[in-house]
C-alpha cells in the first residue's frame, strides 16, 4: 500500500490510530435533490445537446475541438489585436473583451446592430491569418449532430454577432444568463432554451467554471440576492445547498452548459513563482432554442 507524507498530516502507515472511529451517534443523512441525471462529463449527441438545454445534466465537452497548432495562431493574433472590456458598472472585476455582447447594449438595440461588422475583426482575422472559422466550425457540429436549421441570430435582416473572446485573470462572479429575461423586445427573447458554448484556447492553472443545479428565476431572485455592484452578479448564499458541477478548464475543448443555471468562473490559480494570475482566453457565445412555429422549422441561433 502507497504511503505519503502531507506538511500537515503524518503518513497514515506510520499513524493507523489517528483513523476516524466512531464517537457520537448516527447522524440521519440528508438527501440533495439534483435536476441531472449525471455529474460526468457526456459527449457530444442529439440526446446530450437535448439534456443540456432541458438542464438534465450539466456539460457536453467536445474533446480537442481546435488543436494546439490552430490556437497557438490564433493567440498570435490576439496579441496584436485590440482588446476592450465589459461595462464596469455590470461586470466586475474588468473582464478584457473582442467583440460585443447584446447584454452590454440592452438599451441601445440600433448601436449593437452598427457594432456588428467591427466586433467580427477578430474573427475575420482568425479565418484569413490562422485558417480557423470559429463560429462556422461550431455551427457545422450543430448541424451535424441535431439535424436542425442552425445559424446566426437575426433581427429585421440584420445578423447578430456571435463569438465574444473574452480574457479573464481574476474570474467573474456567480451570475445567470437568460435571453427571454434579459433580451425582452429582441428576437432571442423567443428562445425558449439556452446553452453557451466555450473554447479555451491557453492553458492555464485553475480558472475552472462552477455551474450550479439553481436556475434563475427572474424577479424573486433579483430582487431577493442581486448585488447592488457589480450588477450582474448575486451573494452566493442563494447557492447554499445545492449541487454544483467543477467543469475544467482544457484547451481546445468545446463544451456547452445551460447558462440559466448560476455559475461562476474561477480565477487562475497562483504561486510564490507567479503571484499573478494567468489571462484565460476563451471564445463563446449563447445558442438559444427556437421549436417549431408555422412553416419555421425547429431552430437553433446563435449570438453574443
Amino acid at each position: 500500500m502507497e504511503t505519503k507524507t502531507f506538511f500537515n498530516l503524518p503518513s497514515a502507515r506510520a499513524a493507523p490510530d489517528l483513523r476516524e472511529k466512531p464517537i457520537f451517534d448516527d447522524v440521519p443523512k440528508s438527501n440533495i435533490s439534483t435536476s441531472w441525471r449525471t455529474f460526468e462529463d457526456q459527449r457530444i449527441s442529439s440526446q446530450s445537446l437535448i439534456d443540456v438545454f432541458a438542464n438534465r445534466i450539466p456539460v457536453v465537452r467536445v474533446k480537442n475541438f481546435l488543436s494546439k497548432e490552430e490556437r497557438d495562431r490564433m493567440l498570435e493574433i490576439v496579441s496584436t489585436h485590440n482588446i476592450g472590456s465589459y461595462d464596469t458598472e455590470n461586470t466586475w472585476p474588468r473582464v478584457g473583451v473582442a467583440g460585443i455582447t447584446q447584454y452590454d447594449h440592452i438599451s441601445d438595440k440600433n448601436l449593437y446592430f452598427n457594432s456588428v461588422k467591427e466586433a467580427r475583426s477578430l474573427q475575420d482575422r482568425w479565418q484569413k491569418e490562422a485558417g480557423v472559422d470559429v463560429i462556422g466550425r461550431v455551427i457545422a457540429r450543430l448541424q451535424q449532430m441535431t439535424d436542425m436549421k442552425v445559424q446566426l441570430a437575426t433581427e429585421d435582416q440584420r445578423e447578430y454577432f456571435a463569438g465574444v473572446l473574452r480574457a479573464v485573470d481574476r474570474g467573474i462572479g456567480v451570475h445567470a444568463d437568460y435571453a427571454p429575461y434579459e433580451a425582452a423586445g429582441w428576437t432571442i427573447d423567443q428562445s425558449v432554451a439556452q446553452v453557451t458554448w466555450n473554447i479555451l484556447l491557453n492553458q492555464v492553472p485553475g480558472g475552472d467554471t462552477l455551474i450550479y443545479d439553481r436556475q434563475w428565476q427572474a424577479p424573486d431572485d433579483d430582487i431577493a440576492w442581486r448585488k447592488e455592484f457589480p450588477r450582474d452578479s448575486y451573494h452566493p448564499q442563494m447557492l447554499q445547498g445545492h449541487p454544483f458541477k467543477a467543469m475544467e478548464a482544457v484547451p481546445g475543448d468545446l463544451t456547452f452548459f445551460n447558462p440559466r443555471n448560476f455559475h461562476e468562473v474561477k480565477a487562475c490559480d497562483t504561486s510564490r513563482d507567479r503571484p499573478v494570475p494567468a489571462i484565460r482566453f476563451t471564445v463563446s457565445s449563447f445558442v438559444g432554442y427556437l421549436p417549431k412555429h408555422g412553416d419555421q422549422p425547429e431552430t437553433l441561433v446563435l449570438w453574443s
